[in-house]
């Protein structure tokens, strides 16, 4: 068996006692109908589209306080860097809008940013000083520098999605809407 046919079979297994037969069977056959379409849709999106085959598709071209490597020895160019290209399924253009301009980019000591990046800073050595303790932990799940030893940014999100459906239980018709928003 597959990890997938594994999967189907623990949530069969798993949805079986509320749920009368007919409908699980249902609800199966359209959930693969839905993710055939998912696939068949993906297939079109020339960036998107097996994008986790080449996540570092093209050299960094920094412009104002975007990305730069800071150590040009190990990375040269940037995770998933093409990501803004990728065709959106979900985002209205009035969410893109919100997610265009970003806070100030400042190396001022007050800013926001400065302040973001200076608490990374102690975090990372504070880390650093208690290896195997719970910030590492928290490191390495958030760590994009390493690609196949941690998650990708959207397969991350998804984890991140699954953990919260484990500890809480959720009807079908919950859980649809939440995996899907």
């Amino acid at each position: 068996m597959t990890i997938i046919s594994n999967k189907e079979l623990e949530l069969r297994v798993g949805f079986q006692n509320g749920i009368v037969e007919p409908t699980l069977n249902n609800s199966e056959a359209h959930g693969k109908e839905v993710a055939a379409s998912i696939w068949s849709f993906s297939t079109s999106d020339a960036v998107g589209h097996n994008g986790h085959l080449n996540p570092f598709p093209v050299p960094v071209n920094a412009v104002g306080c975007e990305w730069v490597p800071t150590d040009p020895g190990v990375a040269t160019r940037g995770l998933y860097s093409q990501w803004g290209k990728v065709r959106r399924f979900a985002l209205t253009s009035t969410d893109l809008d919100a997610l265009a301009t970003p806070f100030d980019c400042s190396s001022d000591v007050n800013s926001q940013i400065y302040a973001q990046a200076y608490e990374t800073y102690v975090i990372t050595n504070e880390a650093r000083k208690n290896l195997k303790g719970d910030l590492e932990h928290q490191a390495e799940f958030w760590s994009d520098d390493r690609v196949g030893w941690t998650f990708s940014p959207p397969g991350r999100m998804i984890s991140i999605a699954d953990q919260i459906v484990e500890k809480r239980i959720l009807t079908l018709k919950r859980l649809a809407y939440f995996m899907l928003n």
